[in-house]
């Protein structure tokens, strides 16, 4: 979504020399929340670097997330969190809230 076709390729590479290297994970953790939400929280925090991205981007970037994740879970477990539902805005609260889904003291 961010990267011209050039530049995707070369990231692509990038990647499969690295997986090569270090192997894929283990578990790929997937943080999924309205992109309606998304915004307002973006918007909340007023940063900069932030002030241009849109509900349409988000959109595009949830797509390209859902296509990614459809190929891992052939090979790679995806445990999906409502960040909705459990905020990580908090901090160590939302951490508390998932260390039992990642088998965590």
């Amino acid at each position: 979504v961010n990267l011209a076709v050039g530049r995707h390729r070369i990231f692509m590479e990038i990647v499969e020399e690295l997986l090569r290297e270090i192997h894929p994970p283990s578990l790929v953790i997937q943080l999924i929340c309205p992109e309606q939400v998304l915004l307002h929280r973006i918007v909340a925090r007023d940063r900069r670097a932030e002030a241009t991205i849109t509900l349409e981007y988000l959109r595009a970037i949830h797509r390209a997330i859902a296509f990614r994740i459809k190929t891992l879970t052939i090979e790679i477990p995806v445990l999906t969190i409502d960040s909705n539902a459990t905020d990580f805005t908090d901090g160590i609260e939302g951490v508390r809230e998932l260390a039992p889904a990642l088998h965590l003291p």
